[in-house]
C-alpha cells in the first residue's frame, strides 16, 4: 500500500521523493508551499518510507499506477507534480504508461532528476547512478543498507542487478556486496 499525506487548500502540488528517502525529505517544501496556499501531498514512493513494495516490484507501470492512484484517489486537477531524482523517474513513468492522466497536471517539475535515463521501451526502472555513487556502493556495508533499505530484504539479486546497473560491466562487486 502507498502513503500519502495531504495538507491545505489551493492548487494541488504532488511531491515525490528520490531513492532511500521518504515523504519527509519535502518537510521544508510542504511548509513554504503551505504558507504559498498550496494544497500539498507527499507520497512514500513504493517501499520507501510507511508504504510497501508490493507483488510488482520496481517497474515503470508499477510507479506510473502509483502516482495514478494518487491523482484518482484524491481528485487532484491542475496539480503541479514534483519529482526528485527517483521521484523525476516515478513522473516520467506516469507521464509514458498512463498519458490520459497529463491532462490532470498543470507542471512537472524533475528535481536534480535522472528521469532521462528512463528508456519506455524497457519493463523496469534502471537507476543510472552516477560515478560519485558506485564507488559508495561497492563497499559491502553501504551497499547492503542502500539496497535493503530501497528495495527490501527480499530483493532477488537480478533485480538489484538491474536497478543497480550503468552500462558499465563493472557492476558484479557492488551487486555481490549488496546481495551478501
Amino acid at each position: 500500500s502507498l502513503l500519502a499525506i495531504e495538507a491545505g487548500s489551493g492548487p494541488p502540488v504532488l511531491l515525490v521523493h528520490g531513492l532511500s528517502a521518504s515523504r519527509n525529505f519535502w518537510a521544508p517544501t510542504v511548509q513554504s508551499l503551505l504558507a504559498l496556499g498550496h494544497r500539498v501531498i507527499a507520497i512514500d514512493q513504493r517501499g520507501h518510507g510507511l508504504s510497501t513494495v508490493g507483488t510488482e516490484g520496481f517497474t515503470e507501470e508499477a510507479l506510473a499506477d502509483d502516482l495514478a492512484s494518487v491523482i484518482i484517489g484524491l481528485e487532484l486537477t491542475d496539480t503541479i507534480l514534483v519529482g526528485h531524482s527517483f521521484g523525476g523517474v516515478a513522473a516520467q513513468c506516469l507521464l509514458v504508461h498512463r498519458p490520459e492522466l497529463a491532462a490532470r497536471l498543470s507542471h512537472v517539475v524533475y528535481v536534480a532528476s535522472l528521469s532521462a535515463a528512463v528508456p519506455a521501451s524497457r519493463h523496469a526502472v534502471r537507476v543510472d547512478a552516477s560515478r560519485f555513487v558506485l564507488p559508495l556502493l561497492r563497499r559491502p556495508n553501504l551497499a547492503r543498507l542502500a539496497t535493503r533499505s530501497t528495495f527490501g530484504s527480499g530483493a532477488t539479486r537480478a533485480e538489484i542487478d538491474f536497478a543497480l546497473s550503468t552500462g558499465d560491466a563493472n557492476t558484479e562487486p557492488m551487486v555481490e556486496a549488496a546481495t551478501r
